[in-house]
């Protein structure tokens, strides 16, 4: 089975998406600058089946952050996770663009490993380095495109993080993924799950490609099973 996380910026899109079949969000807001901390009162107001894991960013650009940022970062961590979001979704990354050790245990630790390392993995110089690192720091996820514009792009590169994980870590494909590339991607990757705004261009997250994406992977479960 392979499980669908949905990058969402808004009630009606988070309902959308789970009414199409998606496993999981991740809420942001800002997605055309690749997200950043939603709103209390946009948290507030979603009431979906599925987990909810919240991005935990404090602004747009590079992933290294001042003092005062870091502690933004951390009360607003606390402040999701204390009123029932699932995980947080994060990343921060020292100057030279290597994982910032440090402040990612400390993340991990106030999450209580409900924790997942976002796209600022992509930016690291030396990706199993940075694996390590982030395995290291107790992190449960990491969403990455192996480096590339996208993750069908990145496929390759996919694949050997997801070997060099031994199952330490979930590594969660991501960047472009839609229907058109959906299998091949799981075929060369070995992944078990995939994440996307299925925006595709469009203003909005379109539930109807999830809703396709979920009937090729069913499709594609039962030949295999049969």
């Amino acid at each position: 089975m392979i499980l669908i996380e949905a990058a969402v910026a808004s009630k009606e899109e988070a309902e959308a998406a789970v009414a199409a079949g998606a496993d999981r969000v991740e809420l942001c807001e800002q997605l055309e600058v690749g997200g950043v901390t939603p709103s209390a009162g946009l948290f507030e107001s979603i009431r979906v089946a599925v987990p909810v894991w919240v991005l935990i960013r404090p602004r747009a650009g590079n992933f290294h952050y001042t003092i005062e940022e870091f502690e933004r970062l951390k009360r607003e961590a606390a402040w999701f996770l204390d009123h029932g979001a699932s995980g947080i979704v994060t990343g921060m990354l020292n100057a030279d663009g290597t994982v910032d050790a440090i402040r990612s245990a400390e993340m991990a630790r106030l999450a209580s490993g409900r924790i997942a390392f976002h796209r600022a993995f992509d930016e690291t110089p030396d990706p199993l380095e940075a694996l390590e690192t982030v395995i290291a720091c107790g992190y449960r996820r990491i969403l990455t495109s192996g480096g590339a514009a996208t993750a069908i792009d990145g496929a390759a590169a996919l694949a050997t993080l997801i070997r060099a994980a031994r199952g330490r870590i979930e590594i969660l494909p991501g960047g472009g993924v839609n229907p058109a590339n959906a299998l091949d991607l799981i075929r060369r990757t070995g992944c078990t799950q995939l994440h996307g705004s299925f925006r595709c261009g469009a203003p909005a997250t379109d539930p109807a490609r999830i809703r396709e994406l979920k009937k090729l992977l069913s499709s594609a479960a039962a030949r295999g099973s049969s």
